[in-house]
């Protein structure tokens, strides 16, 4: 009986036949042993068309979903293709620039309520030129007790109006300075600013109130019922009081801007410095400011004259240095 021809005997060992299945297995053989290998291990009939099947399933599945995406743009309709591209086109372009951000055009600080007392952390013994300097410009060593304010001016560059919404007052507090006091009692009140904003630093969270320059006393909160506009090209003057009967206290100011969808924070200093002030020590006895509590004094010549019984002259000095144990006329006060 003659053996058949099928190519299922190239894949059983031991076989020879002249089989085309034959002849591709000793090929394949052949070919290893040259490479210094065994036996070329063979494939079943069929595996890499099933495998090549497979395989280009997701790639096929891929490209159907991008030439469907790409259709789907294609296809559609034009008018909104062209208008998704033209917008997003014209916004990158065309967007308007942000509004520029309102500036502090001037910082100045001004006395409230008279007087030039001023409070130094050592003792020192300036002389009566550093006193004048300090007591006429507030720019020395010196820091005020109990009360002070700022004037600042806020300019608008922009073509639309800022709208001031907020100002918080970023604090440090410890215990007020007892070192030297350079005492001169106030004679009188401030003045009036367009826009009086005050601080109570001895709360642990010190809110923006309404203040008076007339009357010296703070209100309620300011911004509940208030919001500051600032027209374009306009400036704005704001009048920051502060006070405190307890501590020395080391601070600025941050103001809320807005302008149109844009909010802005201006920091409010002295050229990059904390403005200062500090608590006046009073007397336990009388609640009243003493000289005694402090290391080194100062009171005013004509004061320390007619203390003694001294006529005032034109040579009196404006300061005189006193012992603060045994000063006996007690500083004045308008309180």
């Amino acid at each position: 009986m003659r053996r058949g021809t099928s190519n299922w005997g190239a894949y059983q060992p031991g076989r020879h036949n002249t089989s085309a299945g034959s002849r591709a297995r000793r090929r394949q053989a052949a070919a290893a042993a040259r490479r210094g290998g065994g036996t070329a291990p063979s494939t079943p009939s069929g595996f890499w068309p099933k495998a090549k099947r497979q395989l280009t399933k997701p790639a096929v599945f891929l490209a159907a979903a991008v030439t469907a995406g790409i259709g789907t743009v294609l296809t559609g309709s034009a008018e909104s293709a062209t208008g998704w591209v033209g917008h997003h086109v014209m916004a990158l372009f065309t967007s308007a620039p942000p509004p520029p951000k309102p500036a502090i055009a001037s910082v100045a600080a001004i006395r409230i309520g008279g007087g030039g007392t001023v409070v130094f952390a050592q003792p020192v013994h300036p002389t009566e030129r550093q006193i004048e300097a300090d007591t006429n410009s507030l720019t020395g060593p010196g820091v005020l007790p109990d009360e002070s304010a700022v004037q600042v001016m806020v300019r608008n560059p922009g073509h639309a109006t800022a709208y001031v919404t907020n100002v918080r007052v970023i604090k440090t507090c410890t215990a007020p300075l007892s070192g030297t006091v350079l005492f001169d009692p106030p004679q009188g009140n401030g003045g009036e600013s367009d826009v009086g904003i005050g601080f109570d630093l001895d709360s642990p969270h010190p809110v923006p109130r309404a203040f008076s320059g007339d009357t010296m006393k703070l209100g309620g909160g300011y911004f509940l019922d208030h919001t500051v506009a600032i027209l374009p090209g306009e400036p704005q003057t704001f009048l920051l009081y502060t006070h405190t009967s307890r501590y020395y206290c080391r601070f600025h100011f941050d103001m809320t801007v807005h302008v149109d969808d844009r909010t802005y924070h201006l920091t409010i200093n002295r050229k990059g410095h904390p403005f200062e002030i500090t608590a006046g020590l009073i007397d336990d006895t009388t609640n009243k400011p003493t000289l005694g509590a402090y290391q080194v004094a100062y009171v005013p010549g004509y004061q320390a004259r007619t203390s003694r019984g001294l006529a005032v002259t034109a040579a009196t000095p404006n300061f005189v240095e006193v012992d603060p144990r045994t000063w006996k006329q007690g500083p004045p006060t308008t309180r």
